[in-house]
């Protein structure tokens, strides 16, 4: 086996042993939301309409991840927070289920 499928192949086992799921719809807002509490959301901005609107119409489980970002969206194309490591961005969120 060459190196770099085997390097693949222990990435994919060890993500299935953590847990990871890769390819996750994100939500970047300035609200705090914690695991275990239900929200009733008023979705009004276009990209997250879009991705609701696909969310929902895709097979069950709907899942997505919300990453409090101070600003909002309003601080969606500043390079300060972008996603990437030393940003002002938080990288770990909350897993959600609509």
């Amino acid at each position: 086996i060459p190196e770099e499928e085997r390097g693949q192949r222990l990435a994919h086992k060890t993500n299935d042993v953590l847990g990871v799921m890769d390819d996750m719809p994100l939500c970047r807002w300035e609200m705090v939301m914690l695991p275990g509490f239900n929200q009733a959301l008023n979705v009004w901005q276009p990209m997250y309409t879009h991705m609701f609107e696909t969310l929902i119409s895709s097979d069950k489980p709907w899942l997505y991840v919300h990453l409090q970002t101070p600003g909002g969206t309003k601080n969606l194309m500043n390079p300060d927070y972008e996603l990437v490591t030393g940003s002002k961005a938080p990288l770990v969120g909350v897993l959600m289920r609509v």
